[in-house]
């Protein structure tokens, strides 16, 4: 209880979408000073993408890969209706209901583009994270939503827009350069 009172209470809370408070790996190398090795093992295979194939010994790890299963459930559904398409082949079984999941899914998929649907998902993440937080205070739960909370800042991070459009204008001068034409002259296309 004491390392992780330590630990824990030395830790600054990311904000999805803001400079993070720590890197990913130095919050890991923080735990692998703290925790014992089995522990530090379990917070070492928490990802944003549930691990089927496995069941933790960990409560909440669980309970993370069961919500996380019932939203990209959701998300599979709806866009296969929207492409007409059977559905069936990409669902994963669901060993728990999150009724409340639904309702952020349909918004989410009615965002204009894919990356602004993508952040209404990652905020639906981050809202059942803060539920899970409920009733943890210095145990290992609470580390491993800090990593999960981490990986998803992370993941906007590095998806600053200013970047993307940045990636894009150099994509289209790429592609529409006169060396390009050239070329395509020279190949005969």
């Amino acid at each position: 209880m004491s390392s992780y009172y330590y630990l824990i209470s030395s830790l600054s809370m990311p904000v999805l979408g803001e400079k993070l408070p720590q890197t990913l790996e130095s919050f890991m190398d923080s735990c692998s000073n703290w925790l014992p090795d089995s522990e530090y093992r379990e917070l070492e295979k928490i990802s944003l993408i549930p691990d089927y194939e496995r069941l933790s010994k960990n409560k909440l790890v669980n309970q993370w890969k069961n919500w996380e299963t019932c939203l990209r459930n959701r998300f599979a559904k709806i866009r296969s209706d929207n492409l007409q398409k059977n559905a069936s082949t990409f669902l994963q079984e669901e060993k728990d209901v999150f009724s409340e999941i639904d309702k952020g899914v349909q918004e989410a998929y009615s965002a204009e583009n894919p990356m602004l649907k993508e952040k209404a998902l990652d905020k639906l993440r981050w809202k059942e994270l803060d539920n899970m937080e409920s009733g943890n205070k210095f145990n290992l739960a609470i580390l491993c939503i800090y990593k999960l909370r981490l990986m998803l800042s992370e993941k906007w991070i590095a998806r600053e827009s200013e970047q993307g459009e940045r990636n894009l204008e150099a994509t289209l001068l790429k592609f529409y350069s006169p060396e390009k034409e050239n070329e395509e002259d020279v190949n005969g296309q």
